[in-house]
């Protein structure tokens, strides 16, 4: 095949007039892999409003926890700057109404393209501030608070009808450990949002985005190195094991692999948690959430109360009271010793009366209908399946193909709500010039090398490229083709 790059256009054209000049020009391909150190420092530049991050986040919230202590996450908040894309005026005043705080200083895209009603770009930038108090409250390291807010969060409270609710966010705050008060005091000591007045947090957020290049969000780093590819767990698992250096791995990266589908993934487990056993009278389907033959998850009830210490048990003491009914589908066992029963869209069954009291359970909605017909083989739980379907199961007659090259949602663990589930993932708008922080003395490009004997993106170290392109003249060195 002949190779083809694709790159930005204000770059394309510095090509383009070199060689119009009719002089020569010299193009050099260096690929970097992830630096090796003893404990990973990984990054995620997102944004409260960015679909692919949410479910990301939700899924990942266990393995995150299980390298505690071996890797450390900085999340960090994509907002644009106020001043450079003109939204601060010469007299300090914020000329681009809903979507900035701070006089114009610090601005998001407003996430329903309507500046008068629903979530507006301030809302976005003061939760983005929340994400970075809860931070600064326990350290600058996103421990189990931070991760149970965002969870909480997430679930309950990214609705335009509850995103930008004080309540809502005070709740997910308390059941996370949080003392509100003290978050507010964290956004008010650094500048707060209101008024012609920088806040520190955000400033040092704008401060990174130009030191780091990042231009997109989501984007993902292990050890200062930009991951490329999709944004999965198991693609994110890859990349922050790959960056251990020899000796140092953490245990939930086993020998630096991820087990494959066909191998119940244990090593995330907590101690005492046996995620490889065979359950009577159910097929262990693989690692990740049950799907049926459309991809789709099914709706929940998971059991707060209790952990269980291997999946025999979540079967027999949990799950198996349903087994008779034609809803059913089957159960899921977590690494952390969770146990969730799955039934069709809108069939969950009711809590029994002896558990109404002295067990809590979390229950949701989705799609999922008909027999498991595939996992989403991503880390932190495993799919059981009955043995037997019952002959009253519905099965959908063909799953819709995949469309050629794009790429498809990452599957979100049971933990996504209705309300999530039901939403369609959309681009933000460009509403704002990033242009001021674009390189221009050099670029990336994105590759992605694929398997030849499975035509899946590699992931990992090996789909981690990073393409410098430097001009010099006047070598002459023959390229086939070009994009521009």
């Amino acid at each position: 095949s002949i190779p083809a790059f694709i790159m930005l256009k204000q770059d394309a054209d510095s090509i383009k007039a070199v060689v119009k000049a009719n002089s020569n020009v010299v193009m050099e391909m260096t690929s970097t892999q992830i630096p090796k150190t003893d404990q990973v420092e990984y990054e995620l530049w997102t944004t409260p409003m960015d679909i692919v991050s949410r479910e990301f986040l939700l899924e990942f919230k266990d393995a995150a926890q299980a390298l505690s202590g071996h890797a450390q996450f900085t999340p960090r908040v994509y907002i644009y700057d106020g001043t450079k894309s003109g939204c601060r005026g010469v007299d300090g005043e914020n000329q681009c109404y809903t979507l900035c705080t701070n006089a114009g200083r610090y601005c998001a895209t407003d996430p329903d393209n309507d500046l008068d009603s629903g979530i507006s770009g301030a809302d976005v930038v003061g939760e983005s501030l929340r994400w970075l108090c809860i931070l600064e409250t326990f350290g600058y390291v996103a421990g189990v608070e931070w991760w149970d807010y965002i969870s909480n969060f997430i679930e309950g409270c990214a609705s335009s009808e509850y995103f930008s609710n004080e309540k809502c966010g005070n709740d997910a705050m308390e059941n996370a450990g949080i003392d509100p008060q003290v978050v507010s005091q964290c956004i008010g000591d650094y500048g707060g949002l209101d008024g012609d007045v920088p806040n520190k947090l955000l400033e040092e957020q704008l401060n990174l985005q130009q030191e780091q290049k990042i231009v997109i969000f989501p984007t993902f780093r292990v050890n200062n190195q930009v991951i490329t590819g999709g944004l999965y767990s198991a693609n994110a698992l890859k990349a922050i094991c790959a960056g251990f250096a020899l000796g140092s791995s953490a245990p939930a990266c086993g020998l630096n692999t991820v087990p494959g589908p066909s191998s119940p993934d244990s090593s995330l487990a907590a101690p005492g948690v046996d995620t490889t056993d065979l359950v009577d009278g159910y097929v262990n389907f693989g690692r990740g959430s049950c799907l049926d033959n459309r991809g789709k998850m099914y709706s929940f009830l998971q059991n707060t109360t209790t952990t269980f210490p291997d999946a025999e048990a979540c079967a027999k003491a949990e799950c198996d009271k349903w087994a008779n009914l034609d809803s059913y589908r089957g159960f899921e066992f977590s690494v952390v010793g969770r146990c969730t029963c799955l039934f069709d869209m809108d069939a969950v069954s009711p809590i029994p009366e002896s558990e109404a009291e002295s067990v809590s359970h979390d229950f949701g909605v989705n799609g999922g209908d008909g027999v498991v017909s595939s996992v989403s083989g991503t880390p932190g739980t495993t799919c059981y399946k009955p043995a037997v379907s019952f002959d009253t199961a519905k099965v959908f007659s063909s799953p819709p193909s995949a469309q050629p090259g794009v790429e498809s949602s990452l599957v979100v663990n049971h933990s996504v709500n209705s309300t999530l589930a039901t939403q369609s993932p959309s681009s933000e708008p460009s509403a704002l010039s990033t242009q001021s922080i674009i390189p221009t003395s050099e670029f990336t490009v994105s590759a992605k090398p694929t398997d030849a004997a499975t035509d899946e993106p590699f992931s990992g170290e090996h789909a981690n490229r990073r393409w410098q392109v430097l001009l010099a003249v006047p070598f002459m060195l023959s390229l086939p083709y070009v994009l521009f």
